[in-house]
């Protein structure tokens, strides 16, 4: 199996690699860039990878936006990652899934999808 679970975690206004998740305690072990370079926090978001990466080789996150406002989210009714509509000057999320709205799937959006941005960072902003 080639697949991963992969995790990035808002903190402190950034995101950081998850080295170590527990679920008992909302806790993950994130990287710093600073002593003492690992660090055991309480996540502000945590943001599950897609498996998939963009056109230029940057893997695809939960949260995730390219210039024309798709953002990758999860649908519960597809039960899969789809993209929703994503208004950047009021940061919030105005369509939940494509897919159910009859537009187009996620893998095909994911061809020439290219990162931009992320909803939570925006939030934070």
């Amino acid at each position: 199996m080639n697949n991963r679970l992969k995790f990035k975690a808002l903190y402190d206004g950034e995101l950081h690699e998850v080295y170590k998740l527990s679920l008992s305690d909302n806790q993950v072990t994130i990287g710093l860039k600073r002593f003492p370079f690992i660090q055991d926090v309480i996540p502000e978001a945590l943001l599950q990878w897609t498996g998939r990466k963009d056109v230029n080789g940057i893997d695809v996150y939960e949260g995730d936006y390219n210039k024309d406002g798709d953002c990758v989210v999860w649908c519960n009714e597809c039960n899969g990652w789809q993209f929703g509509g994503y208004d950047v000057e009021n940061n919030e999320v105005y369509q939940n899934c494509h897919r159910c709205d009859g537009d187009f799937d996620f893998q095909e959006g994911m061809e020439d999808f290219e990162y931009y941005g992320n909803i939570f960072l925006e939030a934070c902003r």
